[in-house]
Parts: C-alpha cells; structure tokens; sequence
C-alpha cells in the first residue's frame, strides 16, 4: 500500500502544534468563501464536507484555507505547495462519520472531535481506506461565535487493511 499517500492525504506526518508557517501569498482571493461554503462551516461536519469537495474539485486552495486560523497560520504543517503536492496522486477522496462529533470548551474555544473514515482513490486506481479522527477548533468570544466558522485544527489517521 502506499503509506506516502496516507502522510500526504491527511496532512498529518509533519504537524508541529505550534506551527505558525503559512503562505498567505501562495493563496489567491479566489479561494473566498462563498455563502454556503460559510453555512457550512458552521458545523465541524460540514467543514469536513467542504474540505473534500474541494479536494476532489482540485480546489486546492479552499481546502488549505479550512486548516488555517483566523491570524493566518495554518495548522496543516504545511506551506500551500507541499499541500497541494500531498494530493497530486489523489484520484477521488470521501468522507464517511463513524460516529458523532464530540464538542468541548476550553478557554475561549470550542473543539470537536470527530471521528471518520476516509475512502481514497489513487490516480493509479488503488483503493485505499484510512480510519482516524478530525479535531477542529472555533472561537466562542467574539461577538457572533455562533456563526464563527471551524477550522481543522489537527487530523490522526491510519491506513485501514483488511484482515
């Protein structure tokens, strides 16, 4: 199996926690929101949701913009061309919940943890399943918290082989 893809998919392997870098430049004002993309991201589910539209969209830069925070850095561990490269053998990639979100506060914030599998399609035609779970994070301070979008915060995945 190419484990290289699960390392790039997921964005997981080099994630530092207090990563600061980004590359606000290397991401166009094309990549804006639109109303339902913020409805959506209302919801740690519909954040997800969007993310992998975008993937299979090759909306690159909308999926980068989910894993970044409201003072820019961008908790992918990533610079937007690494990115982007972590997809470039990613034929198709879907989402499934496994189970409900969980949400918890903590000093000024609200994270959810949400647990899923990933089924992903290789350009070489390879199927591949990962099992894991998203944690994303949004503000709960500011004015209008509620209609403050999530962001994904970290994501722990694992290649799924069947017995």
């Amino acid at each position: 199996m190419n484990h290289l893809l699960l390392a790039l998919l997921l964005c997981v392997a080099c994630r530092s926690p207090n990563n600061t870098e980004h590359d606000a430049h290397a991401v166009s004002d094309k990549a804006q929101p639109t109303d339902t993309a913020k409805a959506m991201r209302r919801t740690p589910e519909g954040t997800l949701r969007l993310l992998y539209d975008a993937v299979n969209k090759h909306d690159y830069e909308t999926a980068y913009r989910l894993w970044q925070r409201s003072d820019g850095s961008n908790t992918s561990g990533k610079t937007f061309d690494e990115f982007v490269k972590g997809y470039e053998k990613t034929k198709t990639a879907e989402i499934i919940f496994t189970g409900s979100a969980s949400i918890e506060g903590a000093a000024g914030s609200m994270y959810a943890t949400v647990p899923a599998r990933v089924e992903a399609v290789t350009t070489g035609g390879m199927n591949q399943t990962f099992v894991g779970e998203y944690v994303l994070r949004k503000s709960n301070v500011e004015a209008g918290s509620d209609t403050l979008p999530w962001h994904i915060e970290s994501a722990r995945f694992k290649l799924w082989v069947s017995p």
